[in-house]
């Protein structure tokens, strides 16, 4: 069965539909999804990182015990030397292969002809004479960018980054991936700037969360971001206000060990970089958070005194409701009484406190 892809410059590439040993297919640790971050490893190790998160190549293995593998799913492979790299497939194939690894664990009297099927998949084998990169870099934008989500953010950032540096053109990787130039820049603005400041946020981390603050005026100011719309290269950046923006976001960093402490983050969803980004707006307020303290206490210096208020309501309401789950009526306990009667002495003037300040504002 042959087949054919149009590279970017309309020429068709012959590909023919066969069946191979798993054995004669190799991972590709190049592949875009990856990012690059598995060029160093062996076949093996790649076969276990994809069976774990964040590839969950494991989820698989049920439907292939049950259905064996569907023939109009092939992989796609390309011809090297003696064996065929996987360009699309890879998570497929490392469920196979770890199936046939384990069979005496997965074997039984109903699944034995499945099983014995995987020892031949069906494959769309690229010729010779096809132009690999372009077959890879298209067929794999067009099937895979946006549609699967085990492929995560950071490795889409890097892989539209490598894709318009190879070919030196945004408006060319809109037309032939098929994604939207403002898409593009949800990915790649945070990406860059994490390449400009020679910054790193761990694969599992959420992308978003930098993408998401990038986009709110008060955070760009604060990080000093210049970009330009036509390229989507980031002009300019300050570096030591961006590496307190992600211990922000992701909590501090840890240069000996290369790991963050979320403890430490300054927020902990989305819902927050609002409150982030007003206080970063404030060059009082980003020292204070500089320094150390809490959002909330941030907050103070860039907040209306009506707001304040609002909040100090807010939190007094908070607090009364977490004594009264921590410390049930039935209680005599010494101690719990002693922190009811003084909280309640508290409660009771910082109302005093509220009812008059309601009347000056």
């Amino acid at each position: 069965m042959p087949a054919t892809i149009k590279d970017a410059n309309h020429v068709q590439q012959r590909a023919e539909f066969g069946y191979l040993d798993p054995s004669k297919l190799r991972f590709d640790p190049n592949n875009p999804r990856f990012g690059g971050i598995l060029s160093s490893k062996t076949q093996d190790q790649i076969e276990e990182l994809l069976i774990a998160k964040p590839y969950y190549a494991s989820e698989l293995i049920d439907s292939f015990l049950e259905n064996g593998f569907i023939d109009y799913e092939p992989l796609i492979v390309r011809k090297d030397n003696s064996h065929f790299v996987v360009l699309e497939g890879n998570r497929r194939l490392a469920a196979v292969r770890y199936i046939l690894r384990n069979r005496n664990q997965y074997e039984t009297a109903d699944n034995r002809a499945k099983i014995e099927s995987l020892t031949r998949i069906p494959v769309l084998k690229f010729t010779h004479g096809a132009d690999n990169e372009a077959v890879e870099r298209i067929y794999l934008g067009l099937r895979h960018l946006l549609g699967y989500r085990e492929w995560p953010p950071l490795s889409k950032a890097k892989f539209l980054n490598q894709e318009i540096k190879a070919v030196g053109d945004v408006d060319r990787v809109v037309r032939e991936i098929g994604i939207t130039k403002s898409d593009i820049q949800r990915y790649l603005i945070p990406y860059r700037v994490l390449l400009k400041t020679n910054s790193a946020i761990p694969e599992g981390k959420d992308f978003w969360l930098l993408g998401e603050a990038l986009s709110r005026s008060g955070i760009k100011k604060y990080v000093q971001l210049e970009v330009d719309r036509k390229t989507i290269d980031v002009k300019a950046v300050h570096t030591r206000k961006t590496a307190h923006l992600l211990d922000f976001l992701y909590g501090k960093y840890n240069r000996s060990k290369k790991t963050r402490d979320p403890s430490t983050a300054k927020i902990s969803d989305t819902r927050q970089l609002s409150s982030l980004a007003k206080t970063l707006n404030s060059e009082e307020a980003s020292s204070v958070l500089e320094k150390g303290s809490d959002l909330q206490l941030a907050l103070v210096f860039v907040e209306t005194k009506e707001e304040n208020l609002r909040r100090l309501k807010r939190l007094l309401d908070e607090i009364s409701a977490l004594l009264k789950e921590a410390f049930k009526p039935t209680s005599h306990r010494p101690e719990e009484r002693n922190v009811i009667k003084a909280f309640k002495n508290f409660e009771e003037n910082v109302k005093t406190y509220l009812a008059n300040a309601k009347r000056n504002v």
